[in-house]
């Protein structure tokens, strides 16, 4: 029963319409024109509404997501019943462009755009966007908070940057992260995901922009959620044992649990569950692994039928060998010195 019940929970968002704004004549802004006939093979079961109905007040009501596939163009006649629905914890994704920065309104049977601005965004407290100047793109990856997402391709010309946090990252073949086309924003119990690029032409359709817009979908169907470990010390003597408090937050009732694994490297030392109930999660661990000196890290994935969230954050167990090892360090008049060299630190009483 706890598992039917916990199945019924997890599976709910995904049952809720996803709304897609549609109109034939309706410009793409700073993104490549998606086909319909993608949406309705990337989407779960897409309703498409027009103008005309999302100008109405209740026509978002029960929506599990609103999907605004024009890049940076706005419907700003549906902005009400939008932001409306926004701050009631709708979830929302924008394929490519700057999310919400051009508004568009029909004027003489034609949709006509006005100048960038942030004016639609930054109420949802996005104030800046902006082209990153590097283009030398080798490959894209999943932060490690999302790192159960499938692998994807993104074909991006260009990417902007400042529209809320990184989700995903285009690579230089160093493997630096220099641009951010996937973000996301949690706020008032619902996320948005903007898939911040224009893409090269028809990537929409292809493998790689099929299996991005149905992860970024999934992902923003979840909601908003925080997962979160705070660690009693960021440093242990030897012998004391790494203690944390794991925290959760969702906009329903939780289920599932949280599974940490204390890890050396990418060896894992030791596993605990913690199960998920209630509105919130805030529960003390406690490992009891014997540590030598060095470098440990703790992640915490919040699995509800699947991988949800991943959080991971690390510790120090201190060497007291390499504590007094080293040159001393000793001040003196007019600033501080490291065995003959002085470090530069200015005088407060020179004049």
């Amino acid at each position: 029963m706890r598992f039917l019940s916990a199945f019924l929970l997890a599976t709910s968002a995904f049952a809720a319409d996803t709304v897609v704004f549609w109109e034939e004549a309706f410009p793409a802004i700073e993104t490549q024109p998606v086909a319909r006939a993608t949406l309705e093979a990337a989407l779960p079961s897409p309703v498409f509404k027009g103008l005309a109905d999302l100008r109405q007040p209740a026509a978002l009501d029960g929506a599990g997501l609103l999907v605004l596939p024009y890049g940076s163009a706005l419907p700003v006649e549906a902005w009400p019943a939008i932001h409306a629905y926004l701050e009631a914890g709708g979830n929302l994704l924008v394929l490519g462009g700057r999310p919400l920065f051009v508004p568009v309104m029909q004027a003489g049977g034609r949709f006509v755009p006005a100048r960038p601005q942030n004016t639609y965004s930054r109420q949802l407290g996005l104030l800046h966007s902006y082209e990153t100047p590097q283009t030398d793109f080798a490959r894209f990856a999943w932060d490690d908070r999302v790192a159960f997402l499938p692998a994807v391709e993104v074909q991006a010309r260009r990417v902007f940057v400042g529209n809320g946090a990184g989700l995903g990252y285009l690579l230089d073949r160093r493997g630096r992260r220099i641009a951010g086309p996937v973000t996301e924003l949690d706020r008032s119990g619902g996320r948005a995901v903007f898939l911040n690029f224009e893409p090269a032409p028809g990537y929409w359709s292809s493998a790689g922009g099929l299996a991005l817009i149905r992860a970024a979908a999934r992902y923003a169907l979840r909601g908003a959620e925080w997962l979160h470990l705070e660690l009693a010390s960021a440093t242990l003597a030897e012998g004391e044992t790494p203690q944390a408090v794991v925290q959760l937050k969702g906009h329903r009732p939780l289920a599932g649990t949280v599974r940490l694994e204390l890890l050396a490297d990418a060896r894992v030392l030791e596993t605990k569950e913690v199960p998920c109930a209630g509105d919130a999660l805030s529960e003390p661990v406690v490992f009891r692994a014997s540590l030598a000196p060095g470098l440990y890290s703790i992640r915490a994935t919040y699995i509800d039928g699947e991988p949800r969230e991943i959080y991971q954050t690390g510790f120090w167990v201190r060497d007291p060998k390499l504590l007094v090892s080293g040159e001393r360090l000793r001040a003196a008049a007019g600033g501080y010195f490291t065995g003959d060299e002085q470090l530069g630190v200015a005088d407060p009483e020179a004049g």
